[in-house]
């Protein structure tokens, strides 16, 4: 599964992810169909941000359950189902994604969101996500496509490499949306829809936060993957575009719905 050393996230950056893809969120929930659907799974459930809100905006929805390997995610998942007053049809458990403790055709609706970019064998847990859906049902995955994150910096070579080395070496799958079409046929689904939107930020602050940018500076140097010439200028760019505002980012997310 996931190494919580290799492109790790913690409660905070999910917080403020959430907030910044809530139009992709509720699209998703959209193509999940939700008004036919009875259960449904989140894979990789994090917090529960998902999976109590499809709860709150889906009353007739009887059995939601969301499945994380981190144990201190999944506590924190049920604290917010409680806090939302949904524990009653929302529950969370550990679980690996590559061995989800459940029947075949056991879910109406299958979800999972900016998972597969953590995973190093992301094909079986495709396999096991389709395994445990209803013949009929709703896959609906959403991935960042790292490799398209682009930065307005000035070191535009540099800019390319360092995206590389992040999707590449920062991420156990961080070319993982732009690989999910090839792996969606590989198992024997052919329609599917994908749908492509583009985030861009203004916000310097946030941005280092969403793409964990300090953390991951200090592993290229540390990898020698940059010099320290390299390394200075290119913070000092960023900070001086920051100073004049700028600083502009974008990166794309794919949103892939299919019936399984």
């Amino acid at each position: 599964m996931m190494n919580k050393n290799k492109g790790y996230v913690n409660q905070d950056y999910l917080s403020q992810a959430a907030q910044m893809f809530a139009p992709i969120k509720l699209n998703s929930y959209e193509k999940l169909q939700a008004n036919n659907i009875h259960s449904l799974i989140d894979v990789g459930c994090g917090t529960g941000i998902d999976t109590t809100t499809i709860a709150q905006l889906h009353p007739q929805i009887k059995n939601i359950i969301g499945v994380d390997y981190d144990k201190e995610m999944v506590e924190q998942a049920d604290k917010l189902a409680k806090e939302k007053e949904c524990s009653d049809r929302t529950q969370h458990q550990h679980a690996n994604s590559y061995e989800l403790p459940f029947e075949d055709n056991s879910f109406d609706a299958v979800r999972a969101e900016r998972l597969f970019m953590h995973l190093e064998q992301p094909e079986k847990a495709l396999r096991e996500m389709l395994r445990i859906a209803k013949p009929g049902g709703r896959m609906v995955i959403v991935e960042t496509d790292w490799a398209s994150m682009s930065v307005n910096n000035g070191l535009d070579e540099l800019e390319r490499r360092l995206s590389h080395y992040f999707a590449n070496e920062f991420l156990n799958n961080g070319y993982s949306a732009r690989r999910l079409p090839g792996q969606f046929k590989a198992a024997g689904i052919e329609n599917v829809e994908i749908e492509i939107k583009s985030l861009q930020s203004y916000d310097f602050q946030l941005w280092l936060l969403l793409s964990q940018h300090t953390v991951m500076m200090e592993k290229a140097l540390q990898d020698n993957f940059v010099s320290q010439k390299e390394f200075d200028a290119w913070n000092s760019n960023l900070e001086d575009n920051s100073s004049k505002k700028s600083f502009f980012s974008t990166i794309n997310i794919m949103t892939f719905s299919c019936d399984t």
